[in-house]
């Protein structure tokens, strides 16, 4: 109306029923007028990523913030933080290190499962003791389906005797550790490592709980458990 009709503001205004000081107001972009709300709520969502609105809302009035529900709610959709999002876990970073082999024999022993099937289509699985200096299979234990670690498997006369190895004196020779995968997380097993005074490199399971009856084996377990509690259970496969 002022630059085609001609008119004054003040007559213009009065027509569109519009006041003169919001026409001589300069218009706002909505990041600039929500700006605080923005920074605001990006910096509770970095420091807590897993939060929701109502934590992130509740945590912004305990600071102090005086707005309500409905607008932090709709700068909230315009972030985009509504939309179900993945977020890693922070997993402190590690060099790795690799598996360096014994030098010599009974330094260092490594379990691992195998399964295959007989020509009838039974299943069965094996449990192999492997030296890790000779690559020499020092003991292979089998079974139909459970295949459980005997507790006198890592001991001299249990295990080296009965499969013809420990004649000639192997036995007394000290070993240094035992590494195997989660699958030998038990109680039998880290007993029988323990005793034979060697170190066990066997990470917990997931989501595994801490033993409450002491054991020789139990010590050492129960603080990796405590470990992978604190910093992820991610870090079993580092």
């Amino acid at each position: 109306m002022v630059t085609e009709h001609r008119l004054s503001i003040t007559r213009a205004c009065r027509t569109a029923g519009l006041s003169r000081a919001a026409y001589y107001k300069a218009p706002r972009l909505p990041q600039e007028k929500d700006a605080e709300v923005i920074d605001a709520l990006n910096g509770v969502v970095e420091r807590n990523a897993r939060w929701g609105f109502w934590k992130c809302f509740d945590r912004l009035r305990l600071d102090g913030r005086p707005w309500n529900h409905k607008r932090v709610w709709r700068v909230y959709c315009e972030l985009g933080l509504n939309i179900p999002r993945r977020t890693k876990r922070r997993v402190p970073k590690r060099e790795p290190v690799p598996l360096a082999a014994g030098s010599f024999v009974n330094q260092g022993w490594a379990l691992d499962f195998m399964h295959d099937v007989l020509y009838d289509g039974r299943r069965f699985r094996t449990l192999n003791v492997i030296d890790e200096a000779n690559c020499g299979a020092l003991a292979i234990q089998v079974a139909r389906r459970r295949c459980k670690p005997r507790s006198n498997l890592l001991q001299p006369s249990g295990f080296l005797k009965s499969t013809g190895t420990g004649s000639g004196g192997r036995s007394a020779e000290p070993i240094t550790s035992v590494s195997a995968d989660g699958a030998y997380d038990t109680r039998a097993c880290l007993d029988a490592i323990v005793r034979r005074g060697a170190q066990a490199v066997i990470p917990p399971r997931k989501n595994a709980r801490a033993w409450k009856q002491a054991s020789p084996g139990s010590a050492s377990r129960n603080e990796a458990v405590r470990a992978c509690k604190r910093l992820g259970w991610r870090i079993r496969k580092s």
